[in-house]
C-alpha cells in the first residue's frame, strides 16, 4: 500500500534567479557519522492517529527493533540493520496509536490520545523515507485533516524496544530463514561504527535515543504514577490527565522540559598554539592505552557554547583560551549528546597544560602536526611517548567520532572551523 501527500519542491521556494546567491558558501556543511538519516522525520504528523496508523501496517513500513539499545542487524556483509515488516510484530507490539477500543469517545481531551499508546512497548515513528523527493519537503499550502492523514510517498520507519520479548523471537526468525538467507541478530551499537553506512547510522541514531529517552522516563517526575506515550514517543504524559479537572499532576501544568526528549550538548574542542602549528590533546585513565583526544565537556546552565569551551580546558588542561570557531557538530547517541566541535587558540601565556585541578585527565601535551600525521600515516605506534615512566605508542579517535575529524581537518588542512585561516 502507497500513500502519497502533495510535496513543495525545493525549486519553488527560490526562485531560479536566485540560486546562484543561494549556493554561497558560508560555513561547514559536514555529516559525521550518526547523522545524516535520510528521513522525513514530518514532526507535524506526530499527533496524527490515522496517519500513524496508516503508516505503521503498510506494506512497505520499515520497523528497526532495540534490544538493551542495540539493534537488530543481518549476517550480510556489508554489516546492514535488519528491518522487519508489521506483520512480523504485530503480535508484540500491542494497541495501535490513539483510544483503545475499550474507551468512551468522549473520555478526556483529545489532545491526550494525540500519537498515543497507553500500553505495549515503546513504539517510536522515524520519520518517511521518501522516494525521489526532497527529504525536507514540506505540503503543498494548506492541509484538510483527510491530507494529513495520508503518509507521503516512501517507506515509512519505526523503532520498537524489543528488550522483553527474549530470545525466542529472534530464534524463531532464523529458524524460518531458508538457506543463503541472511540471519538475525543483535549487534552492539558502538561496535557498528564505520561498519554501516551514514544514513543508517542516522537512522539509529534518531532510534536509539528517543526509544532511551522513553526507557529511562518510564514514571511521571510529578506523581510518580507510569507515564504513557504520545506524540509517536515523542512526548510522555501522566495518566492524571484522565482523572478530571484540577487534578493533574504538575508535570501537567504549563510547559515542561521533562515531557519531551532531551538532547545534552557537550561542546568538544581542537585547541591550537598561538602559531596554529600544535594541537593540545589529552587522555583519560579510562581509555585504551596510548589514546588521545580532543579535550571534551558538558555545557552547564546559563553558559553560551564559547563559555563551556574556555571553561573546560581551563579546568581540564589550564589553558587559557582566546579566539573560538565553530566548526561543526555530532550527534552521539550515548545515551543523548550532541558533540558541538570547535577550534580555539590558546594565550601566549598559557602555553604549560597541568592536569591537577580536575583530575579528569591523565595527560594533556601539545603535539606538532608531524606528530598528528605520524599518528595517523604512520604504522601503528610509530609515535612513541612517554608517560610515567612508561613509553608506548599514541593514536587518535577514528574518523567516525568528530574528534577524529577535527584532529585530521587541522592536520591535513582540511577543516571547514578554520576556513581562510593559512595553517
Amino acid at each position: 500500500m502507497r500513500f502519497t501527500l502533495p510535496l513543495l519542491r525545493p525549486s519553488r521556494i527560490l526562485p531560479p534567479s536566485s540560486l546562484k546567491t543561494a549556493m554561497v558558501t558560508i560555513g561547514n556543511d559536514q555529516t559525521h557519522f550518526w547523522a545524516g538519516s535520510p528521513l522525513n522525520r514530518l514532526s507535524w504528523l506526530r499527533q496524527n492517529n490515522q496517519f500513524l496508523n496508516n503508516a505503521l501496517t503498510a506494506q512497505s513500513t520499515r520497523i528497526l527493533l532495540l534490544k538493551s539499545l542495540n539493534p537488530l542487524s543481518s549476517s550480510s556483509t556489508p554489516k546492514k540493520l535488519a528491518y522487519l515488516p508489521y506483520s512480523a510484530v504485530e503480535p508484540h507490539l500491542g494497541p495501535k496509536f490513539g483510544k483503545l477500543p475499550s474507551q468512551d469517545a468522549s473520555a478526556g481531551d483529545e489532545k491526550h490520545y494525540e500519537g498515543a499508546r497507553l500500553s505495549g512497548p515503546v513504539l517510536v515513528f522515524l520519520g518517511i523515507k521518501e522516494a525521489a523527493t526532497d527529504p525536507q519537503a514540506l505540503p503543498e499550502g494548506g492541509r484538510s485533516k483527510a491530507e494529513e492523514a495520508i503518509a507521503p510517498e516512501g517507506e515509512a520507519y519505526f523503532a520498537v524496544d524489543a528488550t522483553a520479548w527474549g530470545d525466542a523471537f529472534i530464534e524463531s526468525l532464523n529458524a524460518n530463514a531458508k538457506e543463503g538467507e541472511s540471519t538475525f541478530s543483535f549487534a552492539e551499537a558502538r561496535g557498528l561504527m564505520g561498519k554501516i553506512d551514514g544514513e543508517e547510522s542516522g537512522i539509529l541514531s534518531q532510534a536509539r535515543s528517543v526509544v532511551d529517552w522513553n526507557v529511562r522516563n518510564k514514571y511521571d517526575s510529578g506523581s510518580g504514577r507510569e507515564a504513557y506515550s504520545l506524540w509517536a514517543g515523542y512526548k510522555r504524559a501522566c495518566p492524571s490527565v484522565f482523572d478530571g479537572p484540577g487534578k493533574g499532576s504538575v508535570s501537567t501544568q504549563g510547559l515542561q522540559n521533562y515531557a519531551h526528549p532531551r538532547t545534552d550538548p557537550v561542546v568538544i574542542m581542537a585547541i591550537l598554539s598561538p602559531q596554529l602549528d600544535r594541537m593540545l590533546l589529552g587522555r583519560n585513565k579510562a581509555w585504551p592505552k596510548g589514546m588521545y583526544s580532543c579535550l571534551a565537556g558538558f555545557v552547564e546552565p546559563g553558559e553560551s557554547y564559547e563559555e563551556a569551551v574556555r571553561r573546560e580546558v581551563w579546568e581540564e588542561a589550564g589553558v587559557r583560551v582566546r579566539d573560538v570557531s565553530y566548526d561543526s557538530s555530532q550527534p552521539w547517541p550515548f545515551p543523548a549528546n550532541l558533540m558541538c566541535g570547535f577550534f580555539g587558540i590558546a594565550t601566549p601565556d598559557s602555553l604549560s597544560p597541568r592536569v591537577d585541578l580536575d583530575n579528569e585527565l591523565e595527560d594533556a601535551r601539545w603535539f606538532s602536526k608531524e606528530d598528528v600525521l605520524t599518528m595517523l600515516e604512520g604504522e601503528r605506534g610509530a609515535l612513541q611517548i612517554k608517560l610515567n615512566g612508561e613509553t608506548f605508542g599514541a593514536s587518535v579517535p577514528p574518523g567516525t567520532a568528530i574528534a577524529g575529524q577535527l584532529i585530521r581537518g587541522w592536520a591535513k588542512g582540511t577543516a571547514g572551523g578554520l576556513r581562510g585561516v593559512k595553517l
